[in-house]
């Protein structure tokens, strides 16, 4: 037997999603934050990866003046 939603309260489903919302970036923000703290710390971090992974390949392309 299939079941299939049929309606869902839009008002009811942003508040819990915004309670949610706020309280994972409550729970991230607190690390994050302190690892904003230690950027140097940080920037080795990723120059060490960066060794061993060759780091991040980014290609550009220039536009041309028509």
């Amino acid at each position: 037997m299939k079941k299939r939603i049929s309606d869902i309260a839009p008002w009811q489903t942003a508040k819990t999603l915004a309670l949610l919302y706020f309280a994972l970036g409550l729970v991230l923000a607190i690390p994050l934050g302190l690892m904003a703290s230690v950027v140097p710390i940080g920037c080795w971090v990723y120059n060490k990866a960066a060794r061993i992974t060759v780091g991040i390949e980014i290609a550009v392309e220039s536009e041309s003046a028509a």
